[in-house]
């Protein structure tokens, strides 16, 4: 059994014109249902994807400043060895461990960062 529902606008009510109103069966409700599902799932999809994008935004951003304190202690270290005045091995020593430092703090937000979300 197919049933029908008849959509009039208002206009056409007052006006009572002959053909002013859409009769839709059943499947044709369905059919409205599942593009509001639709539009609403794209919807959901474009929002994570900005999401993931803001995210990789912040990660590349990360990534890239591991890497130049990765580089900078290599750097430092080879100096380190190479250099025999003490002074300046002290001062190599304290910068090597200043970037220890900032990697394990980055370390850490990014440990936060995994944990929220």
């Amino acid at each position: 059994m197919v049933r029908f529902s008849i959509r009039c606008s208002e206009e056409a009510g007052e006006r009572k014109e002959q053909g002013a109103c859409q009769y839709m069966g059943d499947a044709g409700e369905g059919l409205v249902d599942e593009e509001s599902r639709i539009q609403e799932r794209m919807e959901e999809l474009a929002l994570a994807r900005t999401r993931i994008l803001r995210r990789d935004a912040g990660d590349a951003r990360q990534a890239h400043a591991v890497e130049s304190l990765r580089l900078a202690r290599i750097e430092l270290e080879r100096q380190f060895a190479a250099t025999g005045h003490e002074r300046r091995r002290v001062q190599l020593a304290h910068a090597i461990e200043e970037i220890g430092r900032r990697m394990a703090e980055i370390g850490a937000r990014d440990a936060r960062a995994s944990a929220q979300g």
